[in-house]
């Protein structure tokens, strides 16, 4: 019953609602550090131990989401300050 009700009928009601209230590519960076959380807190609670893949899966999810969250604009001047300073 608390699996069923608690952890799943409730945390989505309570997902879905605030989700709801934000971007859609704000929704989709929040839901792609889901797994990051879960381990830190599986670290941070259980005591977890975790291998050079699981630092590097991690890395790759934050390079995605701050890649989401960047606007073209912004990697168009990035671009432009690499080019001017390789010429």
């Amino acid at each position: 019953v608390w699996t069923g009700v608690i952890t799943t009928a409730i945390n989505r009601c309570i997902e879905t609602t605030a989700l709801g209230r934000v971007g859609s590519s704000d929704a989709s960076v929040i839901i792609s550090t889901e797994t990051i959380w879960a381990a830190f807190f599986s670290s941070v609670l259980l005591h977890d131990e975790f291998g050079l893949n699981d630092y590097a899966g991690g890395a790759l999810i934050v390079l995605a989401c701050a890649a989401l969250s960047l606007k073209p604009s912004d990697l168009q001047f990035a671009l432009t300050d690499a080019n001017d300073a390789v010429e």
